[in-house]
């Protein structure tokens, strides 16, 4: 009874404190703290976006936000230029600021991390202008007595080019100026010669001569905040813990191609001009890297891309010349033996080209393949396409398997179809939108391979220097980011679906198409004349419509100019036509209607033309003399008023009021028939069942 007692109360206390004051979970969370940054303004791919209203992104910004995944900070940007930032990290009005080099007297003013935020390289780089005096070979003498801006001060890079105009042995004019000041446009404009500048904030498009040094930049600390100091290197550690090359890959993202030259030097312009003809050896059926298009009869594919970029970014002028091969090993021996000077593509594979006597460039773009099978997914034999790049894939990946070596991409796919071999592996360009359009393939799955292939040229050692040149040019195409889209473009042509395709897809839809397109062929020409009298004629009456004068009026217009053949235009109006509607109805109208037309066709010639014009309204065209027209007007006039319609035993009268245009020299279209109007008008206003003329 005694512990039941003890137990109550112990239950009771415990309830109470944990019910009182409705604790929830939410209570035991740690406020987030909010850290002031410095954010540059103008200073992209480091950090973009310089204000609230523009969206942030770039190098820094990625990194701020992986420091947040650990620390849970929220960031106040505060807003400027490098100089006003770092005097308020100083100050301590701000918390961080990055970009910031290691220098050891800093020290006192700042705190450094543990880890650095990345490493910027210095390079010295030359204006258009002068880098058009500057071989890429040249040694640092050439720059002698040429003009160049640096930051001044104690600053990290003009200790740098001490250094360095000290270990040349060359002097300089250095122009000096704050990290705020430096003018990019002054730069290209030519105001000074040369500039140094750190990669990370260097136009693509400046030419650099030589790298001075590299130093490592922190995301420095404000003296007044030892916590964040501590939550900051207890981030980077578990950062760095957890991926070693986090920095490496960030900047690999933004940065690696800020800085590369856009210049051949001496000895690879050499060889151009001793090779007039630069002979590549390309796939006939290589797509996206190079296809012939027999069609056009031209060269398709990236190596075209590659090529005109060879030509107007490096100035080369040798005349590129195609050869196409069926097989990668008949580019090959064609090099071998000096038909080609490079071939493309060509996998990346450093170790099988020096045992060949070759060399390779740097990988171009990657090249993935994808597995094509039935309704398993097995891989007992794969189907490749002889002596293509799959064939050196699937040795390398799946040596288990047995190889059949198919002709062609199609062949490979029936061989799936027919279950001949478990499956096929093709390269990923080739195969979505081939297989999606044709029909019989739709059947098959596609799984993407988890390994990929690099692709470069291919030159023979001797043409060593070639390889150099070519290296430039990737570096320039991969940084001008436009090999996607090119492959994107190229691949919709992978496969072209054929008409051959289309009659194997469908031959007995066609076929039923065919017999059932002949009965409608014949059903379609009824169909059409009977379409031409609704667009042409108007169905209650069977006068001509609107749409049919303009021909017929353009073509008496050109007769009376050029032959002086008289013709009028008359514009009949029933006169209180809507009271029959009114009185009688709709269908009592339409058989006046039907009168009045019948009664219009009976006194006109048959060179001349009735039309429907508007509700109660019909026009006549007449070729003939005023005189003549008038007489026929009276007289339909006159018909008209003494016809009597019976409807439902009654009889309905009505009269017509007629306005006349006749042609008169420099009379158009558009003056006739307001005459014509006018006269109608003038026939109403002074009691109808009148014919005007002017």
């Amino acid at each position: 009874m005694r512990v039941h007692f003890i137990f109550a109360v112990a239950f009771s206390v415990i309830s109470a404190a944990f019910f009182s004051g409705n604790v929830s979970a939410a209570d035991y969370r740690e406020p987030c703290k909010v850290v002031r940054v410095g954010y540059y303004r103008n200073s992209e791919p480091f950090m973009n976006g310089g204000s609230e209203d523009e969206p942030k992104g770039g190098y820094a910004y990625e990194y701020l936000q992986t420091l947040a995944v650990y620390t849970g900070w929220k960031y106040e940007y505060v807003y400027g230029d490098f100089t006003e930032l770092y005097a308020k990290l100083v100050s301590g009005e701000i918390d961080l600021l990055g970009d910031i080099s290691f220098l050891e007297e800093r020290r006192a003013e700042l705190d450094y991390p543990d880890f650095p935020m990345g490493t910027e390289s210095y390079y010295i780089y030359a204006s258009p202008a002068a880098a058009e005096r500057i071989m890429l070979d040249d040694d640092a003498g050439v720059l002698d007595g040429m003009s160049i801006c640096c930051v001044g001060g104690e600053s990290f890079q003009y200790r740098l080019l001490l250094d360095w105009l000290k270990d040349k042995d060359i002097s300089l004019d250095i122009v000096f100026m704050s990290y705020d000041d430096v003018s990019f446009d002054d730069f290209r404009n030519g105001k000074f010669d040369l500039l140094v500048l750190m990669d990370s904030v260097a136009d693509i498009s400046f030419e650099p001569l030589f790298r001075l040094g590299a130093s490592d930049i922190y995301l420095a600390v404000s003296k007044m905040r030892p916590d964040i100091l501590a939550e900051l290197n207890s981030a980077l550690n578990e950062i760095f813990v957890s991926n070693p090359y986090f920095n490496q890959q960030l900047w690999e993202r933004y940065y690696s191609n800020t800085s590369f030259t856009r210049r051949l030097s001496a000895r690879e312009r050499k060889w151009f001009d001793e090779h007039p003809r630069l002979r590549i050896g390309c796939l006939k059926d290589g797509i996206p890297f190079s296809f012939y298009d027999e069609g056009l009869e031209r060269t398709e594919g990236i190596i075209v891309y590659l090529t005109e970029c060879l030509k107007n970014v490096f100035g080369v002028e040798s005349d590129i010349e195609f050869s196409f091969y069926d097989q990668v090993n008949e580019a090959e021996v064609a090099l071998k033996n000096g038909v080609v000077d490079v071939i493309f593509p060509s996998v990346y594979d450093l170790d099988s080209a020096e045992k060949s006597g070759s060399m390779m460039s740097k990988p171009v773009m990657s090249s993935g393949y994808s597995y094509i099978f039935g309704n398993k997914k097995l891989m007992n034999s794969i189907a490749v396409v002889k002596n293509s790049q799959s064939l050196s894939y699937v040795s390398r990946f799946f040596p288990n398997s047995s190889v059949i070596e198919a002709d062609s991409f199609k062949e490979c796919l029936d061989l799936v179809m027919r279950g001949t071999v478990s499956g096929a592996v093709v390269s990923s360009f080739k195969i979505s939108r081939y297989i999606s359009l044709r029909k019989k393939y739709r059947s098959l799955n596609v799984m993407n391979l988890p390994n990929s292939d690099s692709v470069s040229f291919s030159v023979m050692h001797e043409n060593y220097v070639l390889v150099s040149a070519l290296n430039k040019l990737v570096n320039y195409v991969r940084s001008a980011d436009r090999l996607n889209e090119i492959v994107m473009n190229l691949s919709l042509r992978v496969g072209k679906y054929t008409m051959r395709d289309f009659f194997d897809d469908y031959l007995v839809l066609i076929m039923t198409w065919l017999a059932v397109s002949l009965v409608l062929l014949l059903s379609l020409f009824v169909a059409l004349d009977r379409l031409k009298m609704m667009i042409n004629y108007d169905v209650l009456t069977h006068l001509m419509n609107r749409r049919k004068l303009t021909p017929y009026f353009d073509t008496a217009l050109s007769r009376a100019i050029q032959k002086g053949e008289p013709f009028s235009i008359l514009i009949f109006d029933l006169d209180d036509f809507k009271h029959v509607n009114d009185t009688y109805g709709h269908s009592a109208g339409d058989d006046v209607l039907k009168m009045a037309s019948s009664t219009i066709l009976k006194g006109i010639d048959r060179h001349d033309m009735a039309f429907r014009w508007g509700d109660e309204e019909f026009l006549v065209l007449m070729r003939a003399d005023p005189k003549i027209v008038m007489r026929a007007a009276e007289r339909i006039r006159a018909a008209i008023s003494a016809q009597k319609v019976m409807y439902r035993d009654k009889s309905i009268s009505i009269t017509a009021t007629i306005g006349v245009s006749s042609y008169t020299p420099g009379a158009t279209r558009t003056s006739m028939f307001q005459e014509a109007d006018r006269n109608l008008y003038e026939g109403k206003r002074s009691g109808k069942n009148k014919v005007v003329t002017s």
